[in-house]
């Protein structure tokens, strides 16, 4: 009787590597696809919440002001916002028309909307945000930070026309 040797090819831990950021960059698009999906269906809920009846305000409302504590957060829209436009630099202005789109309510705060989207952009620098003067000299544009998964998409891209070996 001959003992057989069982082979297994070796791991490629780099196709295992880039696999797995494939599939995390998938995953995080997908996550940035829906939360501007729940911001739009939380500020559309607001929106209609006073129209119903007040029986049904008062069974939903427990659930409303939940939900309204989750959407109102102005950090959390700024980042929706640059991931979902993740490569080119924005004004103030452009952020805030970019938030109003998605429906961001605005009226529950009592500064300047431009003035607390500056401040909050401000305050995701160096972590999240980079800044930079704009091309006129008059003011600050901002941009998502790149991420390990979007050096990694670009490093692969078919266009770039390299491919990580």
């Amino acid at each position: 009787m001959v003992n057989e040797i069982s082979v297994h090819p070796p791991i490629n831990y780099d196709e295992m590597f880039r696999g797995l950021l494939k599939r995390c960059k998938y995953l995080s698009d997908q996550r940035d696809e829906i939360d501007l999906e729940v911001a739009k269906l939380a500020q559309l809920i607001t929106t209609i919440f006073p129209l119903i009846n007040e029986q049904w305000q008062g069974m939903f409302q427990k659930e409303f002001a939940e939900l309204q504590e989750q959407s109102n957060s102005l950090m959390e829209a700024v980042r929706l916002f640059f991931s979902k436009h993740r490569e080119d630099w924005y004004s103030t202005s452009q952020v805030l028309d970019g938030l109003l789109d998605i429906g961001f309510d605005f009226r529950h705060y009592q500064s300047n909307p431009k003035a607390s989207i500056a401040t909050t952009m401000k305050r995701m620098v160096p972590t999240f945000l980079e800044a930079k003067e704009d091309d006129e000299g008059t003011g600050v544009t901002y941009r998502r930070k790149a991420t390990l998964l979007d050096v990694f998409d670009e490093s692969t891209s078919p266009n770039n026309g390299t491919e990580l070996k």
